[in-house]
């Protein structure tokens, strides 16, 4: 019998977002043993990120009772296009500070550890289809929604990529021509609409109290049961919804999984996102294709960041 010998290792995931860096310490089989998360922002830098990064990792694995001794290898994910060669960041409108070689080449040193580079979207896509909502589906599409909104596309357990390394940036679907502009300069896409800003528009518009100014009070609201939040909640699950059914008939997917901070809105969201897609879409396109929440929420990306380092291990070990 063949031993593995990653099976009692650790692998670190981190995930960089416009808002906040997810850091997540994860098994062979997917399990999360320790996490935790710092500030980000869009003014992140390399100089500025990479100490308190490292700080974060060690901080949360003295906690844990862990050390970065434990790990087998680091994976990192950023928002936005990366290289054909998967080390450097080349389009980030959310992250403009990491674009480059830089960030990725000093958090490796910094840990001393291997580092596996890559957009956000594709990790998030790969954990869940590694580990969670994606388990079992040949063509398996991530959507993942916060700061600003893309996706990924696992096919036949494989990554597809065909634009900026990914399956090119599908949050800027436009969904309501001249309307609200995202950070890409795109009017009325899905990101604008739904992205950080575009939630506290909409929950304002649907009767929040004056201090709800992000979107984790609109969450809170929804989970409270607040009137304004549920249709907030309604509101943006209407837009993903036609994002869905205008992206099914292109990629084919016959999974969807919703992942991020946003989609933590539950039940309420997912609920409108289906009968969108259902009334909008194509019966020849939609019908009898699952859209899920993902295992991993907000997490996705760290996880998938982490499952992708593990799968560069592997391949390194098999050589």
């Amino acid at each position: 019998m063949t031993t593995d010998p990653l099976a009692d290792r650790l692998t670190l995931g981190i995930d960089v977002g416009g808002s906040h860096a997810k850091i997540v310490a994860v098994q062979a089989d997917g399990t999360v043993v320790a996490e935790t998360r710092i500030d980000s922002g869009a003014g992140a830098t390399p100089g500025t990120l990479v100490p308190a990064l490292v700080a974060a990792v060690d901080t949360a694995f003295a906690s844990a009772g862990l050390s970065r001794s434990d790990l087998v290898a680091a994976g990192l994910a950023v928002p936005g296009f990366v290289d054909d060669h998967l080390v450097a960041s080349t389009y980030s409108p959310n992250t403009p500070g990491l674009v480059g070689a830089e960030f990725p080449r000093l958090l490796a040193s910094a840990l001393g550890l291997p580092m596996t580079f890559d957009s956000d979207v594709n990790a998030a896509a790969y954990g869940e289809a590694t580990w969670g909502s994606g388990r079992g589906a040949t063509r398996f599409l991530t959507l993942t929604v916060g700061t600003g909104l893309g996706g990924g596309l696992v096919v036949d357990g494989r990554l597809v990529r065909f634009a900026g390394g990914t399956i090119g940036d599908v949050g800027h679907v436009i969904i309501e021509p001249g309307g609200r502009r995202c950070s890409a300069g795109c009017a009325g896409c899905a990101e604008g609409l739904v992205g950080t800003a575009g939630v506290v528009d909409i929950a304002r518009a649907a009767g929040a109290p004056p201090d709800v100014d992000r979107p984790a009070l609109v969450i809170a609201g929804v989970a409270a049961g607040e009137a304004w939040a549920l249709r907030a909640a309604e509101r943006v699950g209407r837009i993903m919804g036609i994002l869905v059914a205008s992206l099914m008939p292109i990629l084919l997917a016959d999974r969807v999984a919703i992942v991020g901070g946003t989609a933590t809105m539950g039940a309420p969201l997912f609920a409108s996102i289906r009968t969108t897609v259902a009334a909008v879409g194509g019966p020849d396109y939609v019908h009898d294709r699952a859209i899920v929440e993902g295992r991993f929420a907000a997490n996705a990306g760290a996880v998938g960041a982490a499952a992708l380092a593990l799968h560069e291990r592997r391949t390194q070990l098999d050589r």
